[in-house]
């Protein structure tokens, strides 16, 4: 073996390393959601002795998973869904058309990539409006949160794509409307792949506005039914820890769904067509 490769093999061993260490936090959730509650609240990486698959029941039942299911479900659809779309038309214009305007707003929407989020104004703002009753509240708030990075992600990938493609198809008769959605927006599979994927991990995993916009047990989404196993002096740490698989099983599955399709690129193809 020569010295390149031996040096591929140990870069290749390396990242194999690296990518199943990320699994260890999650092999531990799962092992210990398997405990009894003595043996959980050890937090070992060690098979329990007694497999206690009787948790899962436990938790399905008492925190209402379907229903906390169903509420992060529309929660995040709704929120990734106005995310896309907004983010990918303010995107559009703000790359498009340069002038001292749009530099301002842009500016104005990347502060919000630094400046972080003042949690009990935006609360007090959305109880006058009469937002905190349901999930509204709560979709409002993440699309406003996750916008810049919506917008960002999207004036980036712009750059890539031509403005002769737009050219084009103005001459050819296309309206604005018919520009964005019918030419522009297929052009944008990759990053619209990567902003969901992003997004929905964001409003899904959101702990810090779930906990004030959604704080009755019907409006409870996945990542809430957590405080229903915590005590004052103590955890069901074995609850909580099956509660966490419900919570992360449909991120994987999302992710898997859509890993194929964030690093595939249609911009070459278009400007050959």
């Amino acid at each position: 073996m020569n010295r390149r490769t031996i040096s591929r093999f140990v870069v290749e061993a390396a990242s194999v390393l690296l990518s199943l260490s990320i699994l260890i936090p999650f092999f531990m959730v799962v092992i210990n959601s398997l405990k009894d509650l003595a043996g959980s609240a050890e937090m070992s990486l060690t098979l329990p002795k007694i497999w206690h698959f009787e948790n899962y029941v436990t938790v399905y039942r008492e925190a209402n998973i379907l229903q906390a299911f169903k509420n992060s479900f529309v929660i995040s659809f709704a929120a990734v869904a106005g995310l896309v779309i907004f983010s990918a038309m303010a995107g559009y214009v703000l790359q498009r058309r340069k002038n001292k305007f749009t530099e301002m707003v842009n500016l104005a929407i990347m502060l919000g990539l630094v400046v972080p989020m003042f949690i009990i104004p935006t609360y007090v703002l959305a109880k006058n409006l009469h937002l905190t009753g349901g999930l509204e509240g709560m979709i409002l708030v993440c699309i406003a949160i996750n916008f810049p990075i919506g917008v960002f992600l999207f004036s980036g990938y712009y750059k890539t794509i031509p403005k002769e493609i737009d050219e084009s198809a103005l001459l050819d008769g296309c309206g604005p409307y018919s520009l964005f959605f019918r030419i522009i927006l297929p052009l944008l599979m990759p990053i619209t792949a990567t902003n969901i994927v992003i997004q929905f991990l964001s409003v899904w995993n959101d702990f810090g506005t779930s906990i004030y916009f959604l704080n009755s047990q019907a409006n409870y989404n996945l990542i809430m039914t957590t405080f229903l196993f915590f005590g004052t002096h103590s955890a069901d740490w074995n609850y909580v820890f099956a509660d966490l698989v419900f919570i992360s099983v449909p991120v994987i599955i999302m992710y898997l769904f859509f890993q194929r399709f964030v690093i595939s690129g249609l911009t070459n193809g278009a400007v050959k067509g």
